[in-house]
């Protein structure tokens, strides 16, 4: 979770609402918005949760309604330190893993890690 530990430090854009935490990136025309609380947290694209970190270190995959080459890029900002990259090949998006050298078709709400 090095990529939200880095963006949840930034002190100019750290709201605290009760013990949850929502920190909002505006630095493209689209604002990033993560959410943590208690040991998970969410990255939030357009009202769409496409990265989800759950406290037993897996990793949740959704692109909503959006799979568009901008929702790709910010799950890619977050899961490439993990190991994975999320690339297209003849319209249909696939997950590579660097560790295991193979990729899979992505799927919604698919789940990475351990």
């Amino acid at each position: 979770m090095t990529r939200i530990n880095q963006y949840m430090s930034m002190r100019q854009s750290r709201q605290i609402l009760g013990n949850k935490q929502e920190v909002v990136f505006k630095r493209s025309h689209m604002p990033i918005y993560i959410r943590k609380e208690g040991y998970a947290a969410q990255v939030v694209l357009v009202d769409t949760p496409i990265v989800t970190y759950t406290k037993d270190n897996t990793i949740r995959l959704c692109a909503g309604m959006y799979k568009t080459n901008t929702t790709k890029l910010r799950i890619n900002q977050f899961i490439n330190s993990h190991g994975y990259t999320l690339y297209q090949k003849n319209f249909r998006w696939h997950v590579w893993d660097r560790f295991l050298g193979f990729s899979t078709e992505f799927v919604e709400g698919m789940e990475l890690g351990p």
